[in-house]
């Protein structure tokens, strides 16, 4: 194969020592026929599982908030259920976002092109400010609650059940 062209030199790089086929390397390291179809459903099961737990995540946010505006239970009680339900479903929504964005990056690794890339930086954007803004909001509930933010689920569950 010579190299043809406007900026080719007259080289064979057949002959050059150490030349491997661009193509050809492709074939013997990474078997693109059979890695696209695996990479392809493993993006399918993800965005499945990602929907699958923010699907989740509102409907048991639904049922445990009519559940919990039933409850007769004092004000500051209340409060403090309802601090813990945004808490719950918030981590099922940026959960289920984190999966979506990793389905989007290996989508963008299989065929990347400029509009998958604004998708991409679209959907991370809306997960950093969704997290970011979730964040905020929490610490701020927890400060007008008087709840402390790194204690355990396992004692708070003792209090509300009681």
């Amino acid at each position: 194969m010579t190299a043809t062209g406007p900026a080719a030199l007259p080289i064979d790089v057949e002959r050059v020592p150490g030349h491997v086929e661009h193509d050809a390397f492709h074939r013997e390291f990474v078997p693109m026929e059979f890695l696209t179809p695996v990479l392809e459903w493993t993006v399918a099961v993800i965005n499945f599982s990602g929907t699958i737990i923010l699907c989740w995540g509102v409907v048991a946010g639904l049922i445990a908030f009519f559940k919990m505006e039933f409850r007769k239970c004092g004000r500051g009680e209340l409060d403090r259920l309802r601090f813990r339900l945004r808490q719950t479903v918030g981590f099922y929504l940026l959960t289920g976002l984190e999966l979506l964005i990793a389905a989007d990056i290996i989508e963008t690794m299989i065929e990347p092109t400029i509009e998958r890339l604004g998708i991409l930086a679209g959907v991370a954007g809306i997960r950093i400010v969704t997290s970011f803004a979730l964040g905020k909001e929490l610490e701020h509930g927890a400060k007008a609650l008087g709840i402390d933010m790194n204690e355990s689920d396992e004692a708070d569950q003792g209090r509300t059940e009681a």
